[in-house]
């Protein structure tokens, strides 16, 4: 399970800190994207500071069967999508590339989940 933290806040760190480094985040019309990308790394940071590696109970503990899933485990989309969303609107392919490719990570790895509705869709 504490892998599955490091798994999740290591493909959200990369990609954040990609998007930063890339130049045209640098400009002075992607200021939102820039912030919103530094205080996503910032709420990352003292998330893995304030976590400590939990005691494996040896029951649990299976070298053959995948961990199992805890809410540990899960990103909440709505905490961490802003930065990507704003990415998206970007309309720079690299970053609209690191941006799609850390989201597709996260679902298709299953850490990503979320409530809030879509805004939009009409009704």
């Amino acid at each position: 399970m504490y892998e599955g933290k490091n798994t999740k806040n290591m493909f959200l760190t990369r990609a954040l800190e990609k998007i930063l480094a890339d130049k045209e985040v640098k400009k002075a019309h992607h200021s939102q994207l820039r912030k919103a990308c530094e205080v996503a790394l910032d709420e990352i940071k003292s998330e893995t500071e304030n976590q400590s590696p939990p005691h494996e109970d040896l029951r649990t503990s299976s070298s053959t069967l995948p961990p199992v899933k805890s809410k540990n485990t899960f990103i909440e989309a709505d905490k961490y999508f802003l930065p990507f969303e704003l990415a998206c609107q970007s309309k720079c392919p690299r970053i609209v590339s690191t941006s799609l490719d850390c989201l597709q990570k996260l679902i298709a790895y299953g850490h990503l989940t979320g409530s809030a509705p879509d805004s939009t869709a009409p009704g």
